[in-house]
C-alpha cells in the first residue's frame, strides 16, 4: 500500500490527505511559502513534487529518468538531494536543479609510503624440507624466514604484485607461488636463496588458481582451479596436462604418489557422493576407486606408495531424535586403505 502525504491539525485534530495518489509519496518538507515538498514516483521514478495546504496544486519540480531521488533535505531557500550518485541543489526561487560541485582535498596518508610489520599480515607458512627455514607470506611478498639462526629474505620485493601460496619444493631448491605480476594469476617458481628472476611455468589464465602442490621428484605441480579443472604442469617443459574437469563442483583435495607416477583426488558427483579417483602420469586416463554409493575422499597415499588412504562415510548407525522423530546419523566417517 502506497504512501500518502497527510496534514495533522492541532487545534481541531483532524488529519487531510494531501495527495490520495496511488504512487509512493514520502519525505514531506514544509516550505518557506507554505508549500509541502515531498518525493514521488508518479511517472516511474523518484522525483521532487509540491503541493499547497489544501492539496489542490500539485506541481513536478524534476523529471529525472534515470535514477530515484534519495535523501531530500530543506534549508531556508532551497531543498538538496542524492541522485545519479551526485549531490543536486533545487533553488525554491528559480525553480531550476543543479549539481554541487564537491572537491575534496585529501592528504592521502593510506597512500604514502611507509614502514609496515609484515609479521602481523601473514597469509600462509610453509616449511622447507630440512626444517630449517619457512617460506612465509606476508602482505602480498614472499619471506625466507630461518627457523632458528639466520637472516629472513624478502624474495619477491613486488609491491606491484600479489603473491599467495606458497610452496617448498621436496628437493629444498625452488619455491612456487601463485602471482597476479601479469594481471591474471599464474604459477611461478623462483630459487629459495633469493638469486635470479621468477620464472613464470603458466600462462593464459583464465580463472583464479588454487594452492599448487609439488610432486615428490620436483618436477611438477599439480592446481585446481574455480572452472573445476585439476591440472599439473611440467616445470622444466612448461607442458600443462589435464588431470580431471568436474561438472559438478571444485576439487580441493588431491595428492601425488611417492613416485611421482601417480595422482589420486577427490571428485564431486551429482547425487552429492564424491568419489576418488587416480590417475596415471604414464598413460593419463582416470580411473575411479569408489563407487557412487558411499562419499569418500581427503585421499593421500601411503609413505611408501603400497596403500592409497581416505576418509569415507560408510557407517549407517542411525539414532533417533527425542524432539524430531528422525533418524540421525553420527560418527559416519572412519579412514580406509586401498591396496
Amino acid at each position: 500500500m502506497a504512501d500518502d502525504i497527510w496534514i495533522f491539525n492541532f487545534d481541531t485534530g483532524t488529519t487531510q490527505n494531501l495527495t490520495n495518489d496511488a504512487a509512493q509519496e514520502i519525505c514531506p518538507m514544509w516550505g518557506p511559502d507554505d508549500r509541502i515538498y515531498f518525493i514521488s514516483d508518479r511517472d516511474g521514478r523518484m522525483n521532487l513534487f509540491s503541493t499547497d495546504l489544501a492539496g489542490k496544486e500539485t506541481k513536478q519540480l524534476t523529471k529525472f529518468t534515470d535514477f530515484d531521488i534519495k535523501f531530500p533535505s530543506l534549508g531556508k531557500d532551497a531543498i538538496v538531494f542524492e541522485q545519479a550518485g551526485y549531490i543536486w541543489r533545487y533553488d525554491l526561487g528559480s525553480g531550476q536543479a543543479t549539481v554541487v560541485p564537491i572537491d575534496i582535498r585529501e592528504d592521502f596518508a593510506s597512500g604514502r609510503g611507509a614502514l609496515v610489520d609484515a609479521s602481523k599480515n601473514m597469509q600462509s607458512v610453509n616449511a622447507a624440507p630440512d626444517g630449517e627455514r619457512v617460506i612465509a607470506v606476508a602482505r602480498g611478498d614472499l619471506f625466507s624466514v630461518p627457523a632458528k639462526d639466520g637472516t629472513p629474505r624478502n624474495l619477491s620485493r613486488s609491491s606491484n604484485a600479489h603473491e599467495r601460496d606458497a610452496v617448498w619444493s621436496p628437493d629444498g631448491k625452488w619455491i612456487a607461488y601463485n602471482s597476479d605480476a601479469t594481471g591474471e594469476n599464474e604459477l611461478y617458481i623462483r630459487l629459495q636463496d633469493g638469486k635470479g628472476d621468477a620464472v613464470q611455468v603458466t600462462t593464459g589464465a583464465d580463472t583464479y588458481f588454487y594452492r599448487a602442490i609439488w610432486s615428490p621428484d620436483s618436477k611438477k605441480l599439480l592446481w585446481s582451479d574455480r572452472l573445476q579443472r585439476l591440472r599439473y604442469v611440467d616445470v622444466a617443459t612448461k607442458a600443462v596436462t589435464q588431470v580431471d574437469h568436474d561438472n559438478f563442483g571444485e576439487m580441493q583435495s588431491y595428492d601425488w604418489s611417492p613416485d611421482s607416477q601417480w595422482i589420486t583426488w577427490s571428485r564431486p558427483e551429482e547425487n552429492g557422493m564424491p568419489k576418488v579417483y587416480l590417475f596415471s602420469t604414464i598413460d593419463k586416463k582416470p580411473a575411479a576407486v569408489t563407487d557412487g554409493w558411499y562419499a569418500a575422499g581427503n585421499a593421500t597415499f601411503s609413505d611408501d606408495g603400497k596403500y592409497l588412504m581416505m576418509s569415507s562415510a560408510r557407517d549407517f548407525k542411525p539414532t533417533f531424535g527425542a524432539q524430531e522423530f528422525a533418524n540421525i546419523y553420527r560418527d559416519m566417517e572412519r579412514v580406509y586403505l586401498v591396496p
